[in-house]
């Protein structure tokens, strides 16, 4: 029982940070749009 709790939580994480990662890279590819310089700096972040 403990063994599949665990693989819960385990799953729910991989899965939040998963969409965090969608969210946070389609904030930057609108927020620098235009900002041709910027992207460089933020392309580590959505690559993260």
């Amino acid at each position: 029982m403990n063994a599949y709790i665990a693989q819960e939580f385990t799953n729910i994480y991989q899965h939040q940070r998963k969409l965090f990662k969608e969210v946070v890279g389609a904030f930057i590819k609108i927020f620098a749009k235009d900002k041709d310089d910027l992207l460089p700096k933020f392309a580590g972040a959505i690559n993260a």
